[in-house]
């Protein structure tokens, strides 16, 4: 009876241990489980931030939309040369057949932009001096067309010496040697606020205009004011000269007359 009663305990005892570790082992597979499950929360949520690409707009008053179709409600306009987020979203509307990207102003307004005036994984530059576009990263590919000084552009991917860019509503495109560009926030703005408030300074000049912009520029050392300052010296100086002969001619008609 005895020895009976001692079995009964012992295999009561071998089937609360297997109980215990199995319980053990299912929470061992539950922690495990769960360490699993917040990895994979935080892959995706990593994930998602690796999906926003820094964006340069190359159309000005480029419409940001509700949804990605032409008839959408506007939301903002997005001007040119001006920094967003990309957020890797594309639709295709059927209506227009425009491509529309998903993104993110630098105020945190996120809405629709028509992808052909964007210019994704791109940062913003300037002309610095007028350049011959290449059809490719290599001198002997060299094009008739140019950049002017002070026009906006993207830099869409470099290599070398040697920059790929995309001009103002993409008219212009090609391989830049890098000195030919500046990146600097100062010059890129002033260039761009100069070609809207005076327009090209290759051309003759409003002095008026160029004086009240050169006074109210937002970054007074960019080199494009001093660049405008020296233009309108010169415009004024050719101006004087035209004059003085216009008088020196006027006063020898006059005493020729006399005589």
């Amino acid at each position: 009876m005895f020895k009976k009663f001692t079995f009964i305990l012992a295999a009561s005892v071998v089937i609360f241990n297997s109980c215990t570790d199995n319980k053990s082992s299912k929470e061992s597979t539950t922690d495990t489980s769960n360490i699993k499950e917040a990895s994979t929360e935080t892959a995706k949520v990593e994930e998602v931030k690796a999906e926003e690409f820094p964006t340069i707009c190359v159309w000005d008053k480029t419409s940001l939309l509700a949804t990605p179709d032409s008839k959408g409600k506007w939301l903002s306009s997005i001007s040119l040369g001006e920094s967003l987020i990309y957020l890797g979203e594309k639709e295709n509307d059927k209506n227009s057949k425009r491509v529309y990207c998903k993104v993110r102003l630098s105020d945190g307004k996120e809405g629709w932009a028509n992808e052909y005036c964007l210019v994704v994984n791109g940062s913003a530059a300037a002309i610095l001096k007028q350049s011959p576009i290449h059809k490719r990263p290599d001198a002997l590919t060299l094009t008739d067309k140019k950049f002017e000084i002070g026009e906006m552009l993207a830099i869409e991917e470099s290599k070398g010496d040697w920059i790929k860019v995309v001009g103002k509503e993409r008219k212009k495109s090609g391989w830049l040697n890098t000195s030919a560009v500046t990146t600097k926030v100062e010059d890129v703005t002033t260039a761009i606020l100069m070609l809207k408030k005076i327009g090209n300074i290759n051309e003759d000049l409003d002095i008026a205009k160029a004086k009240e912009f050169i006074q109210n520029a937002p970054y007074s050392d960019s080199y494009f004011i001093k660049l405008l300052e020296e233009r309108v010296n010169e415009q004024e100086q050719a101006f004087a000269d035209e004059t003085l002969v216009e008088e020196e001619n006027t006063a020898v008609d006059e005493i020729e007359n006399v005589l």
